[in-house]
This record gives C-alpha cells, sequence and structure tokens, in this order.
C-alpha cells in the first residue's frame, strides 16, 4: 500500500531505512504487522509473526479503527515497517511493492533461482511480477501459462520469452508436453504456480526437470495448501515431509530418495497515512 504521511508520532524522524521521514512525505508500508515479540519476529522471519494479522479482526469500533486498505487514513503501529518513496517513482508502481513484487522475489530467492536457469510461471499479476524478476535475475528462457490472450500479451511485455495458452493446449498433458518441447525435453529448472488454485499443482510437479524446483505461491492458506492432491501425494511418497502452518507450508523430497525428484516448497505469502 502507498500513503502520505498525515500525521506523524512523537520521536519519529526517520522512516524504518533511517531516511528522514516528514508529514506530507510518500510511503510504503506492508498490509501486515509484525509484533516484534514472538519466537518468528525474535529471529528475523516477521512473515511468519502468528500476529501478523491479528489486528484484520478487531472489531470497527476498536482502537484505531484505521485498518483497511480503502480507508482514508490508515494507522500505522509502533515499530511498523514504513519506507519513503523517492518522488521520482509514481504510485502505480511502488503500490504493489510490499506483496506480488515482495512475494516473488522472496520465492525466486528461496529455490536460489540463477543465471542461466528455466522458469515457468503461471498467470495473473503474481506471475507478471516473477516474469519480470525472473527476467531480472537472469532467465535463460520463460515461459508463461495463461487462458487469457490479453494476460499472455502482457506476460510477453513482461519479459516472457514463450507463451503456452490454456485454450491452445487444453488438457494439463497438452501443456505438460508443450512445456518439455520448449525446454528440450528436459523441463523447467523453476515452475511457479501462482493461481492460488490446488488442483494445477500435480500439472506443474511434472513441468519441471529432474533437480529442478516447484514453487507453490499462489495458495495462501494451510487449508487450501493442503489439499487431496498434496495429501496422496505424501501418502505415496513416505520420504516426503509435509508440514504445514498458516503462513507457509513445505512440501520436500530429500534428494537421496530419488535421483530425479524435485525440490518442492509451498510458501506463501508510526504515523498515519492518507490513502491514495
Amino acid at each position: 500500500m502507498v500513503g502520505e504521511v498525515a500525521r506523524i508520532g512523537d520521536g519519529i524522524s526517520t522512516d524504518s531505512l533511517g531516511r528522514p521521514l516528514k508529514e506530507g512525505d510518500r510511503v510504503v508500508y506492508p498490509y501486515f504487522y509484525a509484533c516484534h515479540r514472538c519466537w518468528a519476529c525474535a529471529s528475523g522471519r516477521y512473515h511468519l509473526c502468528s500476529r501478523r494479522t491479528t489486528h484484520y479482526q478487531e472489531p470497527l469500533g476498536s482502537f484505531p479503527s484505521l485498518n483497511g486498505g480503502f480507508s482514508e487514513f490508515y494507522y500505522l503501529r509502533p515499530g511498523h515497517f514504513v519506507f519513503k518513496v523517492p518522488d521520482e517513482l509514481p504510485d502505480e508502481l511502488v503500490s504493489p511493492a510490499n506483496c506480488a513484487l515482495s512475494q516473488v522475489i522472496y520465492s525466486l530467492r528461496q529455490a536460489d533461482f540463477k543465471l542461466g536457469d528455466t522458469s515457468c510461471a503461471g498467470r495473473r499479476w503474481l506471475g507478471l511480477n516473477a516474469i519480470a524478476v525472473a527476467r531480472d535475475m537472469g532467465a535463460e528462457s520463460i515461459i508463461a501459462v495463461d487462458g487469457n490472450t490479453h494476460r499472455l500479451e502482457l506476460a510477453r511485455q513482461f519479459g516472457a520469452d514463450e507463451l503456452v495458452s490454456i485454450d491452445e493446449y487444453s488438457t494439463p498433458e497438452a501443456r505438460v508436453q508443450r512445456v518439455r518441447e520448449l525446454t528440450g525435453g528436459r523441463g523447467a529448472s523453476a515452475v511457479l504456480e501462482v493461481v492460488g488454485l490446488p488442483h494445477v499443482i500435480q500439472e506443474g510437479l511434472q513441468m519441471v526437470q529432474p533437480g529442478g524446483t516447484y514453487l507453490e505461491v499462489g495458495l495462501v492458506s494451510a487449508a487450501s495448501a493442503s489439499s487431496s492432491f498434496l495429501q496422496a501425494y505424501a501418502q505415496q511418497h513416505p520420504a516426503t515431509w509435509l508440514s504445514a502452518s498458516t503462513s507457509q507450508l513445505y512440501l520436500v523430497r530429500p534428494w537421496n530418495s530419488c535421483a530425479g525428484t524435485a525440490r518442492v516448497f509451498l510458501s506463501r505469502r508510526s504515523c498515519l497515512t492518507a490513502s491514495r
């Protein structure tokens, strides 16, 4: 989210990076608030904070009442991360920086994505960000899979090399075969699921090359991530470690369990500002 500092608390003169901050400055800030007290926060993993979204569950009449992204004002609690926005960056560019953009950057870093890798990304806003980030990180080839012609053209503008239309390749088997054809029969070194639909996971796994990485980014809750497919997958592969929490879920097969296995990561994902 992006806003303009309307009021600033006593003793606050800088943003979270130590840069001077005053009323009237534009800022971006995470939509969640880390408590800075739990074990996750103490270890620097603020995205795992178990209390990071509790303020969304407070009644409207409870202080400070200003906790909605579409409200006129938004209250940033003490210790909330806030970053001053350079004047040359427009609102449209910085507003997704702490959500879709940061989410795919974190995911690709977790997968150790590197120069020369081949990525296959799903659709929608997360997918477009993933394509741009993968290109910036040195991807050799990027494949976008989508059923919307307009989004496929956007994917091309964001850096995709190859487009796989769901209308043209209407079955999972056809899409898997097409991705393998585009990667010399190997499959992609990194496949990102960013749609949030559990039933596409099996299709994505079949697109990964031996020793590659599958990233589940679209599923934002353990309830949806722990689908019947994942449970069945874990039962069929005793070496698989399945661990779920409200913040992220990992499905990992140890390297020594199968020579051709792939790594699988399923993750997710004080001042008063005036919303813009």
